[in-house]
């Protein structure tokens, strides 16, 4: 993947976003044969229009809304025509070939449609990315989790499993999307008037359950925040949004005035409370159109991603001087997000059922990483069979396979 880091706080005063460090590929520019990118959240594609052209132009590989949301950024920086990209089936399930490489895309479950991990063969060793993910059994979007699936691939034996390790302290198993909808929409019916949803641009399935019920409730929904109107504006072209004539319409201040305010859902950007995020901007009175009233009831469907707490609490704090209602994942009675990376319980299950060789935890802190491995400890991998590694840390895989250990 080609992810990008948000700068916070002090820790890149200057700085906008971080690009991951490439200086180990670059000497190998003719050598790389593709990119393959596992889903379509800008920590996993948000730097590819830097690295892309650094690489040499490389062909990217992913799914349809992964491709699509690329295709958007790389339009906007003027580089589409550029590159070359292949959209690829996650339910094929058949192995194709990149140079010497084989692999094969498999559908995950994640807050993002088309979510996928890559299992790919190399010469010397079988690889096997999970990519961000969780066991969801009724998703709103994408297929159920096929636990059969992951089993076909690693029956060939993995060499090498990369897996994520994100709630790799949280017990249990993650929570259904299922039970979020139905609250969300008990919450929706409660409200007096005006509804504002806080949320990710990229969760798709959590958008398709607002809009589905406005259309029950008989509200209409507004689109907020330039990345929120892009990833709709995507979804319904390719199909995976779907909704009645007329349910959403643009958020402007003459649509607004047209539609009683009991009537109105806003969905928007900026729960993280990011400066010039929609809900921050709504929060500080700096939006053009909207004005946040007593009589508004604000849902923030999501949850805090770590270093945000702080530019959050702001933001909730005018709101809460407007006197409108807060409904949060942590305060609120009811469960109104559910999270997209999967707990110890799914971490434990893959472990038993994938049987890796050799294991690296990826995606956490370096704490997390920690924790990850210790499971792996716990369930029978010895130390010198799992690698930790932090982020431009170099892996090195020798004797066909034998050996693996972290170089750099």
């Amino acid at each position: 993947d080609g992810g990008l880091e948000f700068a916070r706080g002090g820790n890149s005063p200057g700085f906008n976003y971080l690009l991951p460090d490439i200086r180990f590929l670059q000497p190998h520019i003719k050598r790389i044969k593709a990119m393959f990118i596992t889903h379509g959240h800008l920590d996993h594609i948000g730097a590819l229009k830097n690295l892309v052209p650094a690489l040499g132009f490389p062909p990217i590989y992913g799914a349809p809304f992964t491709i699509a949301m690329i295709k958007k950024g790389f339009e906007e920086a003027g580089l589409k025509n550029k590159v070359q990209f292949f959209t690829v089936n996650p339910d094929a399930g058949k192995m194709a070939n990149v140079g010497v490489f084989k692999y094969e895309f498999f559908r995950v479950n994640h807050t993002i449609p088309d979510s996928c991990g890559v299992y790919i063969e190399t010469p010397s060793a079988r690889i096997m990315h999970m990519g961000d993910y969780k066991v969801e059994f009724f998703p709103r979007i994408d297929k159920p989790a096929n636990l059969a699936n992951y089993a076909r691939i690693a029956s060939r034996g993995i060499d090498i499993l990369l897996q994520e390790t994100t709630n790799s302290a949280r017990q249990e198993w993650t929570t259904s999307e299922t039970k979020v909808t139905g609250e969300l929409k008990q919450l929706i019916q409660e409200a007096r008037e005006r509804v504002i949803v806080g949320n990710f641009s990229t969760l798709i399935s959590r958008i398709q359950d607002i809009v589905t019920i406005a259309q029950e409730l008989g509200r209409t929904v507004l689109i907020n925040g330039r990345s929120m109107v892009d990833c709709v504006a995507i979804s319904r072209e390719i199909g995976y949004l779907k909704c009645k004539e007329g349910v959403i319409k643009p958020l402007d201040k003459k649509t607004m005035e047209s539609i009683p305010e009991s009537k109105q859902i806003i969905i928007t950007t900026g729960a993280q409370g990011e400066e010039f995020g929609g809900l921050n901007n709504i929060s500080r009175g700096d939006h053009p159109t909207i004005s946040i009233k007593p009589s508004d009831t604000i849902i923030l469907s999501s949850s805090i991603i770590p270093g945000n707490e702080k530019s959050v609490q702001a933001m909730k704090d005018n709101i809460a001087r407007t006197g409108a209602k807060i409904v949060h994942y942590r305060t609120s009675e009811v469960f109104i997000h559910s999270t997209g990376h999967g707990n110890r319980g799914e971490i434990e299950w893959l472990h038993k059922k994938l049987k890796p060789k050799f294991f690296i935890p990826i995606h956490g802190s370096h704490y997390m990483l920690r924790l990850h491995a210790e499971l792996a400890y716990g369930l029978g991998m010895k130390e010198d069979e799992v690698v930790i590694a932090d982020n431009g840390s170099i892996v090195d895989i020798i004797d066909n396979g034998e050996k693996i250990f972290r170089s750099e």
